[in-house]
């Protein structure tokens, strides 16, 4: 019986007040209105497109790989490149202002299936429904002519690899065959020819020349020993082991022999005559002695090179060998994008200005009750005061 009342002093209250109450109502109609007719409508195009991914099962290492797509589209198709060239294929269909840097690329949206990763739908949104579509058409089309002619650079970098590792070998080669820092092979027939380099064939010859002018030095020191000792002791020359002076340093020299020596009756002559020849030996034993140091040296740091030469190489062709395979992998699965279903028709998604009108009336009739009511509020408490 009480909500009875209240329901009742309720309806009192706005038929009491029913001119504020159609007054607000009216307002916010007719401003509901007026504001949706003044708004551009918006219509939105979509065009489907789908991402295929070749698959190789007959390649054994590939068959425990994932499979899934390669999708490119979320990095490709809001790009200034795929922008640049719809104002480029639609011209004067444009106004300026969607020609302007980053108008048009707002204006679209991606949507990726959920039921299939590799199917996307590409949205475009204007305030003209033929132009909408258009948009879409057209910005899938240089999309799937961007997809297609996409070169990551590998080609332009796989050839730069090769030649620096041409390079790299060809250098190595090279000092090698310089500095005979490795047998270099030159296959003729059946034969294989080995060969050095002049530094190493000139170490190995000054270091032979060493041996033999040590050899000779110690001979004739051992020699000048044996001939003041005969001397002292009064012995003769034939006391001697004169065969000490053949030896290839002091035969090649040909100044000193064992008939020389045969022919002196004095002793102390024959040990000038050693001494004077050991002194020559000695001088040509320092000489060679600078000189092998000195190879040995040079062929340190050829050594040195060698090896930065060598790790050159290497690096060189590990990047070639690593860039290789990655060409090979993206052959294997490159992807190929297609339009499933172009835009036909666009929609209208906003405003909407019949409901536009309706919430606005609806508001307005809430607003004028809660007017009613505050109406009648004042009355009251002014007949209490």
């Amino acid at each position: 019986m009480e909500m009875e009342l209240d329901l009742q002093y309720q309806i009192d209250v706005v038929l009491k007040h029913w001119k504020a109450v159609l007054v607000v109502f009216l307002a916010a109609t007719i401003v509901a209105a007026v504001v949706s007719f003044m708004q551009d409508s918006t219509y939105q195009a979509t065009t489907t497109l789908v991402e295929h991914s070749y698959e190789y099962w007959d390649i054994p290492r590939l068959i425990s790989m994932d499979r899934t797509v390669a999708k490119l589209y979320p990095n490709l198709v809001r790009t200034e490149t795929v922008e640049n060239k719809v104002i480029a294929a639609l011209g004067s269909s444009l106004s300026p202002q969607e020609k302007a840097s980053g108008a048009l690329k707002r204006t679209v949206t991606l949507r990726e299936d959920k039921d299939n990763p590799s199917v996307f739908r590409l949205q475009v949104q204007a305030n003209d429904p033929s132009k909408a579509t258009l948009i879409a058409n057209t910005w899938a089309e240089q999309y799937v002519e961007t997809v297609r002619i996409l070169d990551p650079g590998w080609s332009t970098q796989l050839e730069t690899v090769e030649q620096y590792l041409g390079s790299a070998e060809e250098q190595l080669t090279a000092f090698r065959q310089e500095t005979g820092l490795g047998l270099v092979e030159y296959p003729t027939d059946d034969l294989v020819l080995s060969l050095f380099g002049a530094r190493v064939l000139e170490l190995e010859n000054k270091s032979g020349q060493l041996a033999l002018h040590r050899q000779a030095r110690d001979n004739l020191l051992l020699l000048i020993e044996k001939a003041q000792l005969a001397a002292d002791t009064g012995g003769g020359v034939g006391d001697l082991p004169l065969q000490l002076l053949n030896t290839p340093a002091i035969v090649d020299r040909g100044q000193l022999s064992v008939e020389l020596l045969k022919e002196q009756e004095d002793l102390h002559t024959v040990v000038g005559l050693l001494n004077t020849e050991e002194q020559i030996i000695s001088d040509v034993v320092d000489d060679l002695t600078l000189g092998v140091e000195q190879l040995q040296e040079e062929l340190g740091q050829d050594q040195l090179e060698l090896e930065r030469l060598v790790r050159a190489r290497d690096l060189a062709e590990g990047a070639y060998t690593a860039l290789t395979n990655k060409v090979r992998e993206s052959q294997l699965f490159r992807t190929r994008t297609e339009i499933l279903s172009p835009a036909t028709k666009a929609t209208l998604v906003g405003p909407d200005s019949k409901l536009n009108v309706i919430v606005g009336a609806a508001l307005g009739l809430a607003g004028g009750v809660l007017a009613a009511f505050a109406l009648e509020y004042f009355e009251q408490t002014r007949k209490r005061a």
